[in-house]
């Protein structure tokens, strides 16, 4: 099941899939970073590629318990979601937090594309502020 703008929680479903689109200066870079980290919250990395035209995809699942801390992780690094993807994820983490006790335990699945800005050339600084931020939130785990 896709969601589209709207997050539907169904307790006799056993997962959700949620497609998010976000945006980073180095996508090649951040697919690296982002795969490692998110091992250490539990996450499952089922596949990560990149598209013809340059769309970085990454795809996890993971326990619903996880959520809150797998959106800080994209936040965290400086991944841009747009508006929808931000609605999606705050639904899906409210209503994570709201449903009875074992709820949690359920899967979820995210699929990620990452698209670099079309105009903007790579900076030296954006590559050293997302080292700075994954070292700090490796730290932080």
């Amino acid at each position: 099941m896709y969601i589209g703008a709207n997050v539907e929680t169904d307790l006799g479903k056993l997962g959700v899939d949620l497609n998010l689109i976000g945006r980073c200066e180095d996508a090649p870079q951040m697919l690296r970073y982002l795969s490692a980290l998110v091992l250490d919250y539990g996450c499952a990395v089922l596949s990560k590629g990149f598209a013809a035209d340059g769309t970085g995809r990454l795809e996890l699942e993971f326990n619903r318990v996880a959520c809150i801390d797998v959106y800080c992780l994209f936040i965290a690094l400086g991944i841009e979601l747009d508006a929808v993807s931000h609605f999606k994820l705050t639904m899906f983490c409210q209503c994570t937090i709201q449903c009875p006790e074992g709820f949690g335990l359920r899967t979820a699945r995210v699929v990620l594309a990452l698209r670099c800005p079309q105009n903007a050339g790579i900076e030296k600084t954006g590559e050293i502020s997302l080292l700075l931020r994954a070292s700090v939130i490796s730290k932080l785990i």
